[in-house]
Formats: structure tokens, sequence, C-alpha cells
């Protein structure tokens, strides 16, 4: 039987682009306690628990790149953006049928007994920790308090918005009056609303409401996201250039259109 190993980064990843890959049993704990908390959890805080695990790394930039169109260049280049853009709610449903290394070679005592030392909880490039270490002592949480209802009165932006910038309207609608610049970033768990010219990045529906929409007063966005469906735009296509646009799901399939006809 050949075992060779690929030898450069095409052979590798031609070799993983039809493997189901196994994530860390510690990352499915780690993303059972991001998901009691969905409706407040960030890109941010999933991103973290997501790098400390390469193979659920490779599984989201894999899921990120399918979802591309041919004639899109690649622009994601985190796994921040990419989870933005995924959206919460359908990560943590994609979660679902993860399967764990540990009960991939559970059988395997040789497997078991390679992995058992190296494998931890902790950060790539990290400390790493015996699967001996001495446990750490239960965590007592603090009695629950009452959340404040949610405010659901749209966020309203009256200045500039500058490459580097980024704007997050909580359980709500985005709107933003003035120009948003190339780089910068709009993302909404509502509908985002640009009243003045947009050049960087816009995500609405960001924890899944594929009801969500987006519109702009003059079109030129790098990207359009909408519950995890988005579109990189290298150029603008002519007749949506500088026009007031819409853009809306239908099923998994996102659509441009001009408010001005």
């Amino acid at each position: 039987m050949n075992t060779s190993l690929p030898r450069d980064v095409d052979a590798w990843v031609a070799a993983l682009s039809g493997v189901e890959v196994p994530v860390l049993a510690h990352t499915m704990r780690e993303i059972g306690r991001l998901r009691q908390r969905v409706d407040e959890v960030t890109a941010r805080e999933i991103s973290t628990v997501v790098l400390r695990d390469p193979m659920l790394t490779l599984r989201i930039l894999r899921y990120i790149e399918s979802r591309r169109k041919p004639d899109q260049p690649a622009e994601i280049t985190t796994i921040e953006h990419a989870l933005m853009m995924l959206g919460a709610v359908p990560f943590f449903r994609a979660c679902n049928h993860l399967t764990t290394v540990e009960s991939k070679i559970a059988g395997n005592a040789q497997a078991l007994s390679g992995y058992r030392p190296r494998v931890t909880a902790t950060a790539i490039g990290g400390e790493q920790t015996s699967s001996t270490t001495t446990k750490s002592p239960p965590v007592v949480h603090a009695a629950a308090t009452p959340e404040p209802e949610p405010d659901v009165s749209p966020l309203i932006h009256t200045q500039a918005v500058r490459s580097g910038q980024r704007l997050y309207a909580r359980r709500r609608d985005l709107i933003v009056m003035a120009p948003v610049g190339a780089g910068a970033e709009l993302m909404a768990d509502g509908c985002a609303h640009i009243y003045n010219a947009l050049r960087g990045r816009v995500m609405a529906g960001a924890r899944g409401d594929t009801n969500a929409r987006v519109f702009c007063q003059e079109f030129y966005a790098e990207l359009v996201s909408i519950a995890g469906v988005f579109r990189v735009f290298e150029t603008i296509p002519v007749e949506l250039a500088g026009k007031p646009v819409q853009a809306w799901l239908d099923g998994d399939a996102l659509h441009f259109a001009r408010l001005d006809q």
C-alpha cells in the first residue's frame, strides 16, 4: 500500500479536499459552552476557540472556499472574517455533525499513545501539557442575573467609517449616514442601511437571519454577506456601480438589484 505523503501544497490540498476532518474533543466542549450564549457570542470569541484546533480551522476555511464562486477572488484572510460571513447560528448548526479525533482513534492503542502526550487544549504555538496533568478544580459559576431586554431600535451612525474601523449592531439594524471607506466593515444582526457611498464590507443577518437585507445609496462594496452567504467584488458590475442597490437572499442565492428601477 502506498503511504507516501503529499509532496507540495497543491498535493496536500487535493488530498484533504474530500477528507472528513475530525476535531479535538476539547474543541467540542468549548463550542458547547459558546452555544449556550448563541444570542450574544461574537465572531472573535468563536475564532479564539477555532484557532486552537488546526483541524477545525481547516474545515472552516475549506467550507468558505467551497461557497466562493469561480469568478470571485479569495479575500478571506482571517478566521474571524470567515465566521462573520458564515454567521453564528449556521456555525453552531454545522458543528452538530462534527466527529472527534478521540472517537476516530479510540480502538488504536498505538495512535492513542502518540496522540495523548502531544495534543492539548492550549493555543497553537502555546505551551504544551501532558494528558496526565493534574486536573484543574471545578469552576464555580455565579448565579445568573436577568439580562436586560435587548435594544431593538436601530444603531444609527452619523460619522464616516474609515479603513480598519468596524461597526456592529447587535440584535438590531444598522443605519449609517456617512461614507463607508474601503477596508471598513459593517455588521448587523438585522438589516444594514447605508445612506451614502459603500466602499467597504457589509454583513447583514450576522446571526443567521435570512430575511435580513442590505440597502445602500451608492454601491461600490468590496464584499456583501447575508446570513453567511457572501459575494466578493473585485470589479463592481457596471449596472450596479454607484447606484442605489439592495441585496437579499432567496434560498442560498444572494441577489442584487437597483432601487431606482
